[in-house]
């Protein structure tokens, strides 16, 4: 699967655009720190969360629409969290796989 190596390595936008929602979740006032006192438990309600274009920008007829920027900025959320329940997961397992992966790294 090309998707998931792909979010190893975000182009320098991408990178810059996680920066941007980093500084704004570390600004959100209702989201607690994680900072090992308490547990951070979350639920996240991911609509039709199933198949990924292996693009970082999705052009107007690719099907699925999600692309591997929308997974990275997923990922940058879920981190933020101890627990997470994903909802709204389907069948196709692309867009889990490769949002698991990049939960796991840190930065870009």
């Amino acid at each position: 699967m090309p998707a998931l190596a792909a979010v190893d390595d975000p182009p320098a936008a991408v990178k810059g655009q996680l920066a941007g929602l980093r500084a704004a979740l570390d600004a959100e006032p209702s989201l607690p720190a994680r900072d090992g006192g308490h547990l951070l438990i979350g639920t996240f309600n991911i609509r039709a969360f199933g198949g990924l274009t292996a693009k970082w920008d999705s052009a107007p007829g690719d099907s699925p629409k999600r692309n591997l920027t929308d997974v990275c900025c997923l990922a940058e959320i879920v981190r933020r969290f101890d627990v997470c329940a994903i909802q709204e997961t389907r069948g196709e397992l692309t867009g889990m796989l490769t949002l698991l992966r990049r939960w796991g790294r840190r930065g870009g």
